[in-house]
């Protein structure tokens, strides 16, 4: 069993993993003159047709430390665990 089994935490510092927000590419404008279920049925089409923009707070390969806390994207908190292991 590694010491990163449970990687909740490294050297004192807890570890946040901040996820993608997560957007479609595309969506029908409110201002368009359409029903709600119309409206709802096209952009579950958009999504399926065209997916999502996937957009992170944190740069690429960087943490940001605030306080006690180490925020990192999750590719970067892969990379961190195995230079750990």
């Amino acid at each position: 069993m590694s010491l990163l089994d449970t990687f909740n935490s490294i050297l004192g510092f807890d570890v946040v993993e901040i996820p993608p927000i997560k957007t479609p590419k595309f969506a029908l404008s409110d201002k368009c003159p359409c029903s709600d279920k119309v409206r709802e049925e096209f952009n579950a089409w958009l999504i399926q047709e065209f997916g999502y923009n996937y957009d992170f707070i944190i740069p690429p390969n960087e943490i940001i430390v605030m306080g006690r806390n180490i925020f990192c994207r999750p590719e970067t908190l892969g990379i961190i665990r195995n230079l750990l292991i």
